[in-house]
């Protein structure tokens, strides 16, 4: 599902979004880049939030006839809150790199950096299911 998130800025992903409320990029030294959204579900479209878990989220600008991926990442956290007839949703997704970083031969900036790199990747992985706020893992 493609949405216009402003005038020239593009989201896609599967998730049936009516409309985005915020969202934030964060992007910390040594980590790899998270996305968070929130927003309203389309009702009118039959989903499950299980369907969503490590689906891909894209971010481009579109200007003068050329796009520029800004965001390629996948979804890995879902929080759904109910109010009154509609369906409130916060997403998060990590960049979609830290999956070459599961595997020790293809890892990509972890290895190059000096000091507590094991913390780091410690903060910043993420895990390829859908997890509820609150829920136990």
């Amino acid at each position: 599902m493609e949405l216009q998130l402003a005038e020239d800025l593009k989201l896609d992903t599967d998730l049936p979004l009516m409309e985005v409320t915020k969202f934030q990029f964060h992007w910390k030294p040594g980590c790899h880049a998270l996305f968070g959204l929130e927003g309203y579900l389309d009702a009118s479209v039959p989903w499950k939030p299980e369907q969503s878990g490590g689906s891909i989220l894209k971010i481009w600008l579109e200007k003068n006839q050329t796009r520029i991926t800004l965001y390629n990442g996948l979804i890995v956290e879902i929080d759904i809150c109910r109010e009154g007839g509609t369906s409130r949703i916060t997403a998060r997704a990590v960049s979609a790199s830290h999956q070459l970083d599961r595997r020790p031969v293809s890892c990509s900036f972890q290895l190059l950096l000096s000091g507590p790199v094991q913390k780091l990747w410690g903060d910043c992985k993420a895990g390829g299911t859908v997890r509820r706020r609150g829920s136990n893992p």
